[in-house]
């Protein structure tokens, strides 16, 4: 599965006790994956989180996560963090070992030195998070 980052994805931290960092921006990504029809993805609330059209995947600003769940938080590894998190939360159209492999082929393209570290962590362990973060409804557009 590859991604790469086509823009976006500026990160800030937050002051909620659970998620720590806010995409401050749009975060666009190019997908190896191809969905037939466009889907969007809504919180509980209703409020759309993100979109999903050919190749291109855009969570929208205001997402919020809570950065590496057992790494420490490093700049150039919190936009695969992110888009992880999300494809964790949904835990649909991909499996989880494309959802790492994604996480790892953005890593690689923002040269996030620890990526190969990373991806076997989330390997190993990331079974326990896969589609428990919330509730996520998709819906055709």
């Amino acid at each position: 599965m590859i991604a790469y980052i086509i823009s976006g994805g500026r990160m800030e931290r937050t002051t909620h006790p659970k998620w720590k960092y806010r995409f401050a921006d749009d975060l666009v990504v190019w997908m190896s994956h191809r969905v037939e029809k466009p889907v969007e993805f809504r919180s509980e609330s209703g409020y759309v989180i993100a979109r999903w059209e050919g190749h291109i995947l855009t969570i929208f600003a205001g997402y919020v996560m809570d950065g590496a769940s057992c790494w420490p938080d490093h700049e150039k590894g919190m936009r695969g963090f992110g888009v992880h998190d999300f494809g964790y939360q949904v835990a649909q159209i991909l499996t989880r070992r494309q959802w790492d492999q994604v996480m790892l082929s953005i890593h690689a393209h923002d040269r996030y030195k620890a990526r190969h570290v990373v991806y076997a962590g989330v390997r190993a362990g990331g079974w326990g998070s896969f589609g428990k973060r919330g509730y996520v409804e998709i819906h055709e557009v």
